[in-house]
Parts: C-alpha cells; structure tokens; sequence
C-alpha cells in the first residue's frame, strides 16, 4: 500500500480524526500554532506568515504534506506509545515523554542520515563465550556507535565542554564530588552541578533515547566483568540480581568485561534504552581512546544500582 492510500485508509478508520494527531501537532507544531511560511497563491502576498492550522485548512498542497509527515512520524513509532511501560523508569530530570517527542520531531529526520550506523557486519570477537543473546544491533553499536557520538558533539558544540569535563571526570578512578553530586542530580532532582551541565547531560540523554526510538531499539545486551562479587559456587548461566553503584559501567563489548574480571566472572544484561545514562552514541570518548578501534572499552553508563540489575553469567 502506497502512502496516499495509507493515509486516506487512516482518516476512513479515524473517522475524519487520525489516530494521535493532536499529539502530531502538539510535537510537531505547536498545537497548530506554529507559524509557517505562506504558499497559498491567494493570500501569500497578504500574510507571508500563518499559522499551520491556518494553512492546513487552505491550501490543500501543504496539507497533503503534513499528512504525509504525519504518516512518517506514526510509522517511525513516536505514536505508538504514549506512556512508558518499561521496568525502569527516566528520572525525572532527565526529561518527560513529551519532551522526547518534541525532540524527536525536531531532530528525528537526521537520524536516517548522519546519525545512523554504516551496516556494515561487526568483526568483533565473542571473547570465546558462548550461547551470547548478542545480536546484530548489538555488534554494530559495539564498533560504531562512537561515530554518531562525533556527530552528536558537531551539531550541538555549545555542549561539549560540560560533556568532555563529566566523561574525563567519570573516566576517573576515585569517587569524586563531583560524581557523588551528578548522582544526587539523577535521582533527588538535586545535587550541586551548574545549570549548563544539567543541560547538557539531559539534552545528551534525550538525544540517545530518540536514536533508539527510530531505530526501533528497546534493549541492548551489555558486559560487565566482577571479581569477588558473586560467590564461588557460582556457575555459568546462573541469573543474578547484581549490586552495583547507582551508575556503573558496562560494555556492548563482551571481550572488554573478560578484560575487567581479571579471572572473575563477566555477567550479561539486556537492560531497557531508557537505563542508559549515557553512552558511545553521546560521547565518542566512551568508545575508546582511539574511538575506532573495536578492542576499545565501548562504555555504556546505566544507571539504576540500587535495585540491582538482572544479570546472567555467561563466564565464571
């Protein structure tokens, strides 16, 4: 079925309303507000500027063109969910499911473009692990996810600085204030981080979680290496509850969780995008040092420690 008769099947099932469409205009256009230039030739030249609704309702080009971006938008699935069904649950500071959709429409059309990964099959090693749930999506934001974080960081270089200040400061091996207090942000709204900061983290967030929203992408399998963590009866494939920080590291690389268990145990988890706090896709600097190179850390920061995060072990 074409996209016209998509459409005109959508307004006969809607019975003249289509399904989330105040929601569409509400993202797209301000509820229909939103000023845009004029192409009515009857009137242009009187208001070179009207508001969407208005010209929706007169010019039947520029309509037939919001409902085809409106049929682009329900497919992509930013209508699909209206609320959050996933065990966790954003921190509030983080940002609200209409601020994602806002920042989808705004930015979602460049995602099949420069923020978009090649395709191309992952040549990174299992580490010798087997009966991995690592898939192809997985193998793909192992090695390449470091290259829409380049991107991410061109369009939005205001950001940089705060975003190069909190990787260096997380990269650190001690716990810092200013960790203690980015922490503090996260889960009591509060913590003593500059408004900039607090900016930069949510809008890298709000970034992320709209890439895995086009992308279709609901849950990602992670690594972690442990020592001294699980007990020694452990045995592979046991499912455990694993305590962690209320941010920790993992990687979408499962040789690099070998190389941090140092002869202890790697755990799987294949956690919801929504526990991301941020990750490759942000800030290439979490892919590696060299940032090309598939051996290279691939860090993914999740947050949620104190419930722990349901692990498998799948090297002890």
């Amino acid at each position: 079925m074409n996209l016209t008769a998509r459409i005109a099947l959508r307004y006969l099932l809607a019975e003249g309303t289509p399904k989330h469409w105040d929601d569409f205009l509400k993202a797209r256009y301000q509820g229909g507000k939103k000023k845009v230039t004029n192409t009515n030739p009857n009137t242009k030249s009187r208001y070179p500027q009207v508001s969407m609704q208005t010209l929706f309702n007169s010019d039947e080009a520029f309509k037939k063109k919001v409902m085809e971006e409106y049929e682009v938008w329900m497919e992509k699935g930013v209508g699909k969910n209206t609320s959050k069904s996933n065990a966790f649950i954003t921190p509030s500071v983080l940002g609200t499911l209409e601020e994602l959709n806002l920042f989808y429409a705004e930015y979602g059309e460049l995602f099949d473009e420069e923020f978009t990964l090649s395709g191309k099959k992952s040549e990174v090693s299992d580490g010798g692990m087997q009966n991995l749930r690592w898939n192809d999506t997985d193998r793909s934001l192992a090695e390449q996810a470091h290259t829409v974080g380049k991107a991410f960081l061109r369009l939005f270089p205001k950001k940089a600085p705060d975003l190069n200040d909190f990787v260096e400061e997380w990269q650190e091996e001690a716990t810092t204030t200013f960790k203690k207090n980015v922490i503090n942000w996260i889960d009591q709204g509060g913590g003593n981080i500059t408004s900039s900061m607090a900016s930069s983290l949510k809008l890298q967030y709000l970034f992320a979680q709209a890439w895995f929203k086009f992308h279709d992408i609901t849950h990602v399998t992670l690594y972690r290496g442990v020592r001294g963590q699980l007990g020694d009866d452990t045995k592979l494939g046991d499912e455990v509850n694993l305590d962690t920080k209320a941010l920790s590291s993992w990687s979408a690389n499962p040789e690099v969780a070998t190389n941090f268990a140092g002869g202890g145990h790697v755990v799987e988890a294949r956690v919801p995008v929504e526990q991301i706090f941020m990750c490759p896709l942000t800030h290439n600097k979490l892919g590696g040092t060299n940032s090309g190179s598939v051996s290279q850390e691939t860090e993914f920061i999740l947050m949620g420690g104190k419930k722990g995060i349901r692990s498998r072990v799948v090297r002890n």
